[in-house]
């Protein structure tokens, strides 16, 4: 038994990890990911809401931004494909309503983008029984 410790940094974007294995026997039991974020990346929403969460079908997302800006949203799975994208315009103030009737139940991120790269995720949840 051998434990290998390996420390890398990638660059931003959607990544595929690949481990080729050169000899047997192995075991892979973990992999620790550390996600490092400046805070100058964050896009500030003040007043955020989203709701309801969890939701059958629709969620609103409200919030003010800063400044008036060109936003965008992906809703992401938890593979990183994304799922939705929408363009929501130059504004201020976001009130956006967000229909998953056509998406399958489970659990993805919302990511709100502004033009200049920064950017905020949520957790949102659909469970239609």
């Amino acid at each position: 038994w051998t434990n290998t410790t390996e420390s890398i940094a990638l660059p931003a974007g959607e990544l595929q990890l690949r481990i080729l294995i050169l000899a047997a026997p192995f075991n892979i039991n973990w992999f620790e990911f550390s996600f490092l974020t400046s805070t100058h990346d964050i896009l500030p929403i003040t007043g955020f809401q989203l709701f309801p969460n969890p939701t059958e079908e629709v969620f609103f997302v409200k919030g003010d931004l800063e400044s008036t800006q060109n936003i965008s949203f992906q809703l992401v799975n938890l593979l990183g494909q994304t799922i939705l994208q929408k363009d929501i315009g130059t504004t201020q103030q976001i009130q956006e309503m967000v229909d998953l009737s056509e998406i399958p139940n489970g659990s993805y991120l919302l990511v709100i983008q502004s033009e200049t790269g920064k950017r905020i995720a949520y957790k949102v949840m659909k469970n239609k029984e």
